[in-house]
């Protein structure tokens, strides 16, 4: 199996969802358990941006914001690099109970606002679905990260800061009044956001996808005596023979799970040879850490 795979950790239900239904579950920022460094790299970039005399800039962010929270819920999925870390395996997998999916990186790349031609960019914070395709997030020191932002989005800042704030009719319009081209430069920002991680998680080697989803196109669902809002993105449209390279059943899965994937697989074809054979590479690379269960693989802790 090559390094071209990206890692889902998730539970048996968002195994089945994958599996049956192609879908894939983005989850709102605000229910996941590093909620707290979006806000805390929104909160050092518009602080910069205040020390920098760059007040109206940071006032309008901050205002772009709570316009964009009032239409959409900001969702995020998040990947991994590696499929054997135990806190990603406890925390998103279920505490071992879950799976692990590789993904090809390149599943998501599809229909998204990433690339947008003009047009559909116009529409953008309109009450519409807005998706990214995966990237790679930074664990570099805060500081130093939002500097490299404020640079690379001088353009944006430059305009926002040039705002009249005295109108307070544009106030409430220059989110749907900002040119495609900032638009598409503001989706570009949140993204820069949501990719900064606590250097604490290094090891995680984290890729994140986004969502921004109107509220009437949410779902929700209990986790863990929690009401979660979330987005079922379908994969159909993305889906290939390799969109899947090898599903792994996590230490304390139910054993039978191998074999109930077994027959979901008949849906599949040929993929679910390719699933077999890279379980069984990885058995026979890493055994101390996987064994072969037929179509998929299981994780060795010290739970199994």
């Amino acid at each position: 199996m090559d390094g071209n795979t990206l890692f889902h950790y998730t539970s048996t239900d968002g195994l089945f969802g994958v599996m049956l239904n192609k879908e894939i579950w983005f989850t709102d920022y605000q229910f996941l358990n590093d909620k707290g460094e979006f806000k805390k790299a929104l909160h050092a970039l518009t602080g910069r941006l205040r020390d920098s005399d760059y007040t109206t800039c940071s006032m309008m962010l901050e205002m772009l914001l709570h316009q964009i929270e009032t239409q959409h819920s900001m969702c995020v999925c998040s990947f991994s690099g590696t499929s054997d870390s135990l806190t990603q395996w406890r925390f998103y997998g279920d505490d071992c109970r879950g799976s692990c999916i590789g993904f090809r990186s390149d599943v998501l790349k599809n229909n998204t606002s990433d690339s947008p031609s003009l047009t559909c960019s116009a529409h953008y914070f309109s009450g519409t679905l807005m998706l990214s395709e995966t990237f790679k997030c930074s664990y570099d020191p805060l500081h130093n990260y939002i500097e490299e932002t404020i640079f690379l989005f001088k353009e944006l800042f430059d305009y926002l800061n040039a705002i009249d704030m005295q109108h307070q009719h544009e106030q409430q319009s220059v989110l749907e009044a900002l040119a495609p081209h900032y638009k598409s430069s503001l989706f570009s920002l949140l993204k820069t956001l949501f990719a900064w991680k606590h250097h604490d998680f290094i090891n995680e080697d984290e890729s994140r996808a986004i969502a921004l989803v109107p509220l009437n196109e949410l779902s929700y669902r209990v986790n863990r005596n929690l009401i979660t809002p979330y987005y079922k993105r379908t994969l159909e449209d993305v889906f290939s023979m390799e969109s899947i390279k090898v599903i792994i059943l996590g230490a304390k899965s139910d054993k039978r799970n191998s074999l109930a994937i077994s027959s979901l697989t008949s849906q599949y074809g040929e993929q679910a040879l390719l699933w077999e054979a890279n379980a069984r590479e990885l058995s026979e690379t890493r055994p101390e850490t996987y064994e072969d269960v037929g179509q998929c693989a299981r994780h060795k802790t010290q739970y199994n």
